[in-house]
């Protein structure tokens, strides 16, 4: 009876031994399995927070390119009412040959010339004023394409930021059951 009671008494031990082994590895598997799913919500908030940065992006690159349109053809615009303007000028159609008199009215030789728009236009004719306008115009279709490439730029990067994200998660998760099944 001694024999078999210390037989007992030493396997109570060991499986003792075992229980307390087993319960460290369970506090240890719940701590990684809270420490997963922490980890989960920490990916969830950081790609919430870059999808916002990307729709304000998205929205501000909207904005500017709706800009870089409505710009370019009111320059589209100006060049063709300034090109009518001055072939018609050129042709004579809008000349005014005679001063119309007024009465007790001032005579123009004694009104001064203004130097903005007097002098260079005339001077150099409308059509300096059309190249500039088209000028402009080259360098907003320039903008408007340089912009147009770096939102397709930003695109590609958030879509390689989304699809690491996601495999990221998916594996967070992954570990999280296994963790759970163990």
């Amino acid at each position: 009876t001694a024999i078999t009671k210390s037989e007992h008494e030493a396997l109570v031990e060991e499986f003792s031994a075992k229980i307390e082994d087993t319960k460290a590895v369970i506090s240890e598997k719940q701590q990684s399995i809270s420490d997963t799913a922490e980890s989960v919500q920490d990916a969830d908030k950081a790609f919430a927070h870059v999808d916002d940065i990307r729709k304000k992006a998205k929205a501000d690159f909207q904005q500017e390119q709706q800009d870089y349109v409505d710009s370019i053809s009111a320059l589209n615009q100006a060049i063709d009412i300034l090109g009518d303007f001055y072939r018609a000028k050129k042709e004579g159609a809008f000349v005014q040959d005679e001063q119309v008199v007024v009465p007790d009215g001032a005579d123009r030789a004694d009104v001064p010339q203004m130097q903005t728009l007097s002098g260079g236009y005339q001077k150099k004719g409308g059509a300096r004023v059309v190249e500039v306008l088209k000028t402009t115009r080259i360098d907003f279709n320039g903008g408007l394409k340089h912009l147009q490439l770096q939102e397709e730029q930003e695109v590609k990067d958030y879509e390689a930021t989304k699809d690491a994200y996601q495999k990221a998660r998916g594996d967070l998760v992954e570990a999280g059951n296994r963790l759970n099944a163990e």
